[in-house]
């Protein structure tokens, strides 16, 4: 079976965009084709719902545009091994356990990479996320701060958030007035929403 990952650009208004494109360090979601279905992976508040989705190749998503497709070796496996591997990975990757950082679309992209064709997938498709691990107020600067706005405004954003990843990236007050990035942009990122009408079932090949 012919695999593929389709990449789109989070950052499509942004003119950081080419630039991060070019050097690699662009913001990315993923999802990756298999015998002409796409499945890609996002956050929703449904309790002990999976957050794996599947649509036509290079659907229409707002918020992003298509960059690419990336291919990978053909899947070997029968249909009834990749039945048991999309089940499997979309038990653990529920809508609930997204996470920014540590669990996004890129994250089950290599996931499934992995199990159905024995690869892995580009680095720099969840380059930021590794370096946000490492760095989260510089992330935070590239991906949330508003230069027009005060550290004070930012800090109670921040209070009223209802997004953990975010609460977890943005720094203090007083650590923003340490900080001065007058010449980057704004630039605000988030996943594409997930249709939860096309939640993988128990039985995807159905």
């Amino acid at each position: 079976m012919e695999v593929y990952i389709n990449v789109y650009d989070l950052m499509q208004n942004s003119p950081l965009s080419r630039i991060a494109w070019t050097l690699g360090l662009g913001i990315y979601h993923t999802g990756l084709v298999l015998d002409g279905k796409e499945y890609a992976y996002g956050a929703h508040a449904i309790p002990n719902a999976t957050g794996v989705f599947v649509t036509v190749p290079k659907p229409p998503l707002e918020g992003c545009r298509w960059r690419c497709s990336i291919p990978l070796p053909p899947c070997e496996l029968s249909k009834h091994e990749v039945d048991e591997i999309i089940t499997r990975l979309s038990k653990e990757y529920t809508g609930t356990s997204y996470s920014l950082l540590s669990q996004n679309c890129n994250h089950f992209t290599e996931a499934a990479a992995k199990a159905l064709t024995n690869t892995t997938i580009p680095t720099f498709l969840n380059r930021m996320s590794k370096i946000g691990l490492t760095f989260p107020s510089i992330t935070n600067a590239i991906l949330q701060l508003d230069i027009s706005k005060s550290p004070a405004q930012c800090s109670l954003e921040r209070t009223n958030s209802s997004d953990s990843d975010e609460e977890v990236l943005i720094p203090s007050s007083a650590k923003l007035q340490q900080i001065s990035f007058p010449k980057i942009p704004k630039v605000i990122v988030s996943p594409p929403a997930v249709n939860t009408d096309n939640l993988v079932s128990e039985s995807p090949w159905i």
